[in-house]
């Protein structure tokens, strides 16, 4: 059998919606799967071209890959230098998000820090994929993920509560699970003095190789393969002065520092959405993803700069800013892609009745632009009051002029404009 070349997922011209929303969602995980897959055979091959690996027999791995056993029957996972077992945990039809090198340098960080017996703190930025990439790691490990959300409001009893469920269903102790501490640094002093704790006692007993660790009251077998990891998020600040150098508070100067010594920190920071925007879309049923993504972002840029002209005017997710993240950003293409299928059901019905087969090939482009602005309108639009709405209707009108904007939008701008 002859390999196939490595192809640009724009290129393909032909996407056939599947019947229901569960077939979807696997079609979609297996197309990031194997859009990362592509990236690696892609990386491998220029750095054959270039002469970076002169022989071929010696291929390094790559950063994220799987080992099967065939004397154990196991499956091992590697990142970077440090191998785990994976946990067999049963994952349903979870939604998997695309493995960029960014993602793959955070794996690395932590992935070193937990192999090491200590928990991971990873910390950055609002909406730059915090909480997406723990998820994903614990879906790549194959190990189940629990999620407490810290708030004020939580005391000693619940935080001891939270221990003893741990403890007794053995999910991080005994099965080798990760546990999640979202938004840490919320918790009173307190709390977190105690958390320090508990979280230290744990550690020290699995980095001195103890199979058994004494915590609140009761003797806990341990499992090396469990883990903690924390996420807290840095704000910035606003200037007084010279507001071209944001500068950044870390959250972490409210931690204590024997609970900080428990944690290796990982800062996230933001990456480029263009490929993971190209690679939404096309998962959607979009094709010529790639145009679509420039114009898409180019849009979503220009609302992102008029709104930090004039905050206080425009509100999308964040009373500063339009926040455009990639999950909000997943939401609207999910959203553009149920119309383009509903415009596509509605066009072969059309097509059918009038046996005109021909039209078909030439409207895609327009039913995928018309789709994705529809989507637009009902996401943006309506958060959207005065000259605002008529800027973005412009720049709308601009990069698709053979859409034609809806009415009950163009009502709705004649209305605010009134008012």
């Amino acid at each position: 059998m002859k390999s196939s070349p490595v192809c640009d997922i724009s290129s393909q011209k032909t996407i056939r919606k599947p019947s229901t929303s569960g077939h979807t969602k696997k079609l979609s995980n297996h197309i990031l799967l194997l859009t990362y897959q592509r990236d690696v055979v892609k990386r491998i091959l220029e750095q054959i071209k270039s002469g970076a690996i002169s022989d071929r027999s010696n291929i390094p791995n790559a950063l994220l890959h799987y080992q099967y056993d065939e004397n154990s029957m196991d499956i091992s996972v590697k990142v970077g230098e440090c191998e785990y077992g994976y946990g067999y945990e049963y994952q349903g039809s979870a939604e998997r998000s695309l493995i960029t090198p960014l993602t793959e340098r955070t794996f690395l960080s932590l992935s070193s820090a937990l192999s090491s017996g200590a928990g991971a703190l990873c910390m950055g930025p609002e909406s730059v994929g915090k909480t997406t990439t723990v998820k994903e790691l614990s879906l790549t490990l194959g190990r189940a993920l629990y999620f407490i959300h810290c708030t004020k409001a939580m005391d000693l009893k619940a935080l001891t509560d939270i221990c003893k469920g741990l403890r007794d269903v053995f999910c991080w102790l005994c099965l080798g699970a990760l546990v999640c501490l979202n938004g840490m640094d919320r918790m009173r002093p307190l709390i977190l003095s105690e958390a320090a704790h508990w979280l230290g006692q744990i550690q020290d007993a699995m980095q001195a190789g103890k199979g058994i660790v004494h915590v609140q009251s009761s003797d806990t077998t341990l499992n090396p393969l469990g883990g903690c990891l924390a996420i807290i998020k840095s704000d910035p600040v606003k200037q007084t002065g010279n507001a071209l150098y944001p500068r950044y508070v870390s959250p972490a100067a409210t931690i204590p520092d024997n609970l900080l010594r428990c944690f290796r920190i990982v800062s996230i920071t933001s990456t480029n959405l263009h490929f993971p925007v190209e690679t939404l879309l096309f998962t959607a049923g979009f094709s010529g993803a790639g145009l679509l993504a420039r114009k898409l972002l180019a849009l979503l840029e220009a609302c992102s700069k008029m709104s930090a002209t004039s905050a206080g005017s425009v509100h999308c997710g964040n009373a500063n800013s339009f926040a455009w993240t990639l999950s909000s950003i997943r939401h609207l293409i999910h959203k553009a892609g149920s119309l383009l299928c509903e415009m596509q059901i509605k066009q072969e019905a059309i097509q059918s009745q009038n046996e005109s087969k021909d039209l078909h090939a030439e409207g895609d482009i327009g039913l995928a632009d018309r789709a994705l602005v529809a989507a637009f309108h009902h996401c943006l639009f309506p958060q959207l009051t005065g000259d605002k709405l008529k800027l973005v209707s412009s720049v709308t009108a601009m990069l698709w002029p053979s859409v034609t904007l809806p009415v009950h939008t163009t009502l709705l701008e004649n209305q605010r404009g009134i008012i």
